[in-house]
């Protein structure tokens, strides 16, 4: 079942008879954030592999807020919202998430290892946000569970970090993530920097 829904706001329990959703778009709304009982009524009978809410005016994501839809979603996006920040656990449990889109927003902050529970992670999209500085807590430990097999359908991992304004990445950065991940694409396309560590791409 694919269901388009253009409402602005729903009530707790919205989604408890749709058991047999797979695909949610909340596109092109004005929701505001992502409380931690959104998604509570799919719990126990979600099959959501892709909810899509790009366009919207999303600032905040409770922890706990995805955790219903963790074992089955598989692409979420969040693209075009003012996201400033993201705390470490908004992904806890998203261990099915392969494509994750956070481009366009006002990131400048990522929490420590907020995306270690990510394994099955073959797209990540931070471009066009406001990180000015990267660190091997964000990316190389971070990721370094990643486990998505090669095959005919994953040719590796594509990390993209266009368009940030980044002027510094730490030593190591993502060290640890080229060693563990078979990594087809990093964009550090129109950012600042200058220079980087000899370290920051060792593996």
């Amino acid at each position: 079942c694919e269901m388009c829904i253009r409402d602005r706001v729903w009530p707790s329990g919205a989604f408890r008879n749709l058991t047999s959703l797979a695909v949610l778009d909340l596109s092109r709304n004005a929701i505001k954030s992502l409380a931690a009982d959104t998604f509570q009524s799919l719990a126990k009978s979600s099959r959501l592999s892709r909810l899509l809410l790009s366009g919207n005016e999303i600032a905040q994501i409770d922890v706990g807020a995805l955790a219903p839809l963790a074992s089955t979603l598989n692409a979420l996006f969040l693209d075009r919202n003012k996201l400033t920040s993201l705390t470490a656990g908004v992904f806890r449990k998203s261990t099915s998430l392969a494509t994750l889109r956070l481009d366009q927003n006002r990131i400048s902050r990522l929490g420590t290892n907020v995306f270690s529970p990510l394994k099955e992670l073959v797209l990540l999209n931070l471009s066009s946000n406001a990180l000015a500085s990267l660190t091997a807590a964000q990316f190389s430990s971070g990721l370094a569970n990643f486990t998505a097999p090669m095959d005919t359908n994953n040719y590796g991992f594509e990390l993209l970090l266009a368009d940030n304004g980044i002027r510094v990445m730490a030593a190591d950065t993502f060290a640890g993530l080229l060693a563990t991940t078979r990594v087809r694409t990093l964009d550090l396309g129109n950012n600042r920097l200058s220079s980087f560590n000899a370290s920051t791409f060792y593996c």
